[in-house]
């Protein structure tokens, strides 16, 4: 705790300021928002105000001018803002101020709920991998979890298809990946490539978990052509996901090298390529966490 008030018996503590007060604070800083600065930390706004406000109690200075739309930092924001990144610059780094190099690296990485042969082919070697010292843990979560869990710590790695919004986290590679659909063979019979005039008034199921496979101008397009995108359907598996497609003119996609497309029953349903329409998966870390780029990179190897 960077500061506390002093407390006697049966009084309450009050007034403590921790890193996530400092963080809250940098980010309203960077972001000249509240609302923009919670959301960056997956926070509420309340919480975030909050946080600032214990601040501004505890160093007894207002950090912000909170008189317009747009917050504003003080000159003591400007002065405190170095020194408060500094602080948590350094708090980041003791995981690895303290780990000894004899006992080797424990290296979590998020991989989602799907992934092509290719991706799966680089997480093997990556278990398998030529040095002893490097522990991997996989994660399983969704695409738009992982940048939450980066911030939070929880994982090291992301391995998803959400690019970063936060700038605390940075892509290390991205990577492209081919998409087929899978449909009713009664709805889209045929086996060649489908062309965006094939689905119009067909719907998009999302797949589990709410896949998020393609890039939002994908989606334009998607929407452009007369079918309809809806991933709210309640599906909790690839199975659910089969229901949802069955004597329906609906779709979905999955990755063209994934376990889903093996699976598929071709007497009821029609696997088919879907050219110029391709996926992303990039590996994301936190910027100030130097020491996995090797596994990042590693992660990255064709």
């Amino acid at each position: 705790m960077i500061g506390t008030a002093e407390c006697g018996r049966g009084r309450r503590r009050a007034n403590v300021v921790d890193i996530p007060h400092l963080r809250c604070f940098i980010a309203a800083y960077d972001e000249l928002s509240f609302t923009r600065a919670a959301a960056s930390l997956y926070v509420s706004t309340s919480a975030l105000s909050q946080r600032i406000k214990a601040l501004e109690r505890h160093l007894d200075r207002v950090l912000f001018d909170r008189s317009t739309h747009v917050i504003r930092p003080t000159t003591e924001a400007r002065r405190l803002y170095p020194e408060a990144l500094q602080i948590v610059q350094s708090f980041d780094r003791l995981p690895e101020v303290v780990r000894d190099p004899g006992t080797g690296t424990r290296v979590r990485i998020a991989v989602p709920d799907v992934v092509g042969r290719g991706t799966r082919e680089r997480l093997d070697r990556l278990t398998a991998g030529p040095d002893p010292r490097v522990a991997v843990e996989f994660i399983q979560m969704a695409s738009l979890e992982m940048e939450g869990a980066l911030l939070e710590r929880s994982v090291d790695l992301a391995l998803g298809r959400v690019p970063a919004v936060n700038p605390g986290v940075v892509e290390e590679w991205c990577t492209e990946e081919e998409l087929v659909i899978i449909a009713d063979a009664e709805a889209l019979p045929g086996d060649g490539p489908v062309s965006l005039a094939d689905l119009e008034g067909f719907t998009l199921v999302g797949g589990p978990k709410h896949w998020r496979l393609w890039r939002d101008t994908d989606y334009r397009r998607l929407r452009r052509a007369g079918i309809t995108l809806d991933t709210g359907l309640p599906q909790l598996d690839v199975g659910g996901m089969m229901i949802h497609l069955r004597h329906h003119r609906r779709f979905s996609v999955v990755p063209e090298d994934s376990d889903i497309v093996c699976a598929v029953d071709r007497d009821v349903f029609v696997v088919r390529p879907f050219p110029g329409v391709t996926g992303e998966m990039r590996v994301l870390r936190r910027r100030e966490d130097d020491w996995v780029r090797p596994v990042a990179r590693a992660l990255g190897a064709p």
